[in-house]
């Protein structure tokens, strides 16, 4: 006899995971506290985009092309 598992297509809802986490080792609450901070950082940003129009007329090409 062979057993096929149907899987949900739709994610579980917040209420389960929380009903979840008692039954969760501190290793796999850690996991999903790493998941959370993660998809909720703040992405880097390397270098702030100011725009031409910003600085006063007599800044020289050479500095704009500086801060490039």
């Amino acid at each position: 006899m062979t057993v096929n598992e149907v899987k949900s297509e739709t994610p579980p809802s917040a209420d389960t995971v929380v009903e979840g986490l008692d039954k969760m080792t501190p290793e796999d609450i850690q996991k999903i506290k790493d998941k959370l901070q993660a998809m909720t950082a703040e992405p880097k940003v390397e270098k702030e985009i100011i725009e031409v129009s910003d600085f006063e007329e007599n800044v020289s090409e050479k500095e704009i092309d500086e801060l490039k």
